[in-house]
């Protein structure tokens, strides 16, 4: 205390005068701070201390209080929560642990890369209604399929929706009837069943998604008209989330998730019977939705296929009677959809699939009645769709399901009719040019593929 102070003080006093020495000393404090490069995938949740925060898709860059700021002295261990997905990516912190000194820093780095695809998962319903799931090998350089020998797991009932955790763990079979039946992915891609599987829905499950996360798992049911969700364990086992199921419009078909720009959790279902789309805003604790103010949203007629865009910025639904793809605007905090301007867009005869490129602004429409997948090159200031050069581009007979790889490189499509997969290149443009060993077969003689997945 300067003692000019303490004298001022003192003299004040004996003059009878009641005075308190009032002052203050701000402890100063520093910066941490990084920078996060590579990242494309949604969903990237960081954590310091126990607080955790997400990180927006594609937000590359400098982040001068990446940590925060604290006084000297105090310690911090920046690590990965949530690891991003859709697509699947690995994030790596370097310099994450350490001491705040008496400078702003900025050391830390954040370095995501893309995952390659390893396997494609080919759900199939043969004749006599006993399915399987198939495992490819996916060539990462060529994109060619290898079936995985002896790999083929039966699946009883009739499958409907295969789909894998981002981490490449474990994947999930839906079947018609109701049980999601799970499996642990090995290192050479095949599969073994999970410790209580089949996980119980209701008959006539139709739809299913596992959120970008790959926390939890959402069915849609056309029986009840419902949504049931379930959370995903460390073993890869699903646990029944409280109140699943939940309400949802008439004759639910797909499922789509996104994690948005804010860390929002949402969850979509296409209802079929309604021509509509519910919304719900999905609790990143717990898993259970709760309606978006708003919803549902309207579509055209029969909604089916719903999918989300890597930055969580626009939803796609095929709506099967119009052959029209709807294109949503989602709202990054409340989870809205608002229709963008121009929507829906022209598609082929009878859309049932759609697959945006987790890479690139293009989003692929498989047509089930003309057998032909449509191209289109989105805007990503306006949800625009313009249509790719060349497209609509052929498929086999009835193609039904639709992925493309984590990298962008190509898009394979399940042809119930014809029994097998047509695989593609995607061309700088978008376009689509067949593998030269394309179609591959699938199964046994008179196979019918329905659903995709791919595993990283």
């Amino acid at each position: 205390m300067p003692n000019r102070y303490v004298f001022l003080v003192a003299a004040l006093a004996l003059a009878g005068c009641n005075v308190s020495p009032h002052f203050s000393l701000t402890t100063p404090t520093y910066s941490v701070g990084g920078t996060i490069s590579g990242l494309s995938g949604s969903g990237l949740q960081l954590t310091n201390a126990g607080g955790a925060f997400f990180i927006a898709a594609g937000a590359n860059g400098l982040y001068p209080n990446l940590v925060g700021s604290y006084p000297a002295g105090t310690n911090y261990d920046l690590t990965v929560l949530t690891q991003p997905g859709n697509p699947s990516q690995t994030c790596v912190v370097a310099n994450g642990m350490g001491t705040v000194g008496n400078a702003n820093s900025a050391a830390i780095t954040v370095t995501c890369t893309t995952n390659t695809s390893r396997f494609l998962y080919v759900a199939s319903q043969p004749p006599a209604l006993a399915g399987e799931v198939e495992p490819f090998s996916i060539d990462a350089g060529t994109g060619a399929l290898s079936a995985v020998p002896g790999a083929a797991q039966p699946v009883p009932g009739t499958p409907e929706v295969v789909a894998s955790t981002p981490s490449g763990q474990y994947a999930y079979v839906l079947t018609v009837g109701g049980p999601v039946y799970g499996y642990s992915i090995g290192n050479a891609g095949a599969l073994t069943a999970l410790a209580g599987s089949p996980y119980p829905t209701a008959n006539q499950s139709n739809g299913m998604s596992i959120d970008p996360s790959g926390t939890y798992l959402y069915v849609a049911n056309s029986t009840d008209n419902a949504v049931f969700a379930f959370a995903v364990g460390s073993t890869g086992a699903l646990t029944a989330i409280a109140g699943s199921p939940f309400a949802a419009g008439s004759s639910p078909l797909g499922v789509g998730t996104a994690i948005t720009s804010n860390g929002v959790r949402l969850v979509f279902v296409t209802n079929g019977g309604a021509n509509n789309v519910s919304a719900y805003l999905a609790d990143a604790s717990t898993g259970v939705l709760t309606p978006v103010a708003g919803s549902p949203f309207a579509a055209g007629g029969d909604p089916n296929s719903i999918a989300v865009d890597a930055s969580a910025q626009f939803a796609f639904v095929t709506n099967a009677s119009d052959n029209t793809v709807s294109v949503y605007a989602i709202d990054s905090s409340s989870g809205a959809l608002a229709a963008v301007n121009g929507s829906p867009f022209a598609t082929g005869t009878g859309p049932v699939a759609v697959a945006p490129d987790p890479s690139a602004p293009y989003v692929y429409v498989a047509n089930f009645i003309d057998g032909t997948v449509s191209a289109y090159q989105l805007n990503v200031q306006n949800g625009d769709l313009t249509v790719v050069p060349g497209s609509p581009f052929p498929a086999g007979s009835k193609p039904f399901s639709a992925q493309v790889d984590n990298l962008g490189h190509f898009l394979y499509v399940a042809n119930f009719g014809s029994g097998n997969l047509s695989a593609y290149a995607i061309g700088g443009n978008g376009a689509l040019t067949a593998l030269a060993t394309s179609p591959f077969p699938v199964g046994g003689v008179n196979s019918g593929p329905v659903s995709l997945g791919i595993a990283n």
